[in-house]
């Protein structure tokens, strides 16, 4: 397994309880083209069956936090005829310009340049 899978197993393991887990990276033969083409027509019927997809940006960074608590206030914006006007009030608010290089790092992470990430999210019950 990779490096980055042996991290996400060991933070993504439960203490008390078993966990199931479907990886991609090892159950798919990803040296053998012709079943990676095979298993990746049936991806969308995997993601809509899951109870939950776990979503493993990496390691957390000292200012993880930070961009998750920008992306909180984010999403507390709900009107959208207001939605617009708050957000450039963030965008320009100078104290929350470590927030948002905490989150460009974070966009800047591998997961988000995977092909089929679109499909992880909107096929997915539960992402955490």
């Amino acid at each position: 397994i990779t490096r980055n899978l042996h991290v996400a197993l060991r933070q993504l393991r439960l203490t008390d309880r078993k966990r199931i887990l479907w990886i991609d990276s090892v159950c798919i033969n990803q040296a053998d083209i012709s079943e990676v083409n095979v298993q990746v027509q049936r991806m969308w019927a995997i993601y809509q069956h899951a109870r939950q997809v776990l979503v493993f940006l990496g390691k957390e960074a000292d200012d993880s936090g930070l961009a998750f608590d920008l992306l909180s206030k984010l999403s507390s914006v709900s009107d959208i005829n207001d939605g617009a006007r708050r957000i450039t009030a963030l965008l320009e608010d100078q104290s929350l310009q470590t927030r948002w290089e905490a989150l460009f790092q974070l966009l800047r992470r591998p997961w988000w340049s995977r092909a089929w990430i679109l499909q992880e999210y909107v096929v997915a019950k539960t992402v955490v």
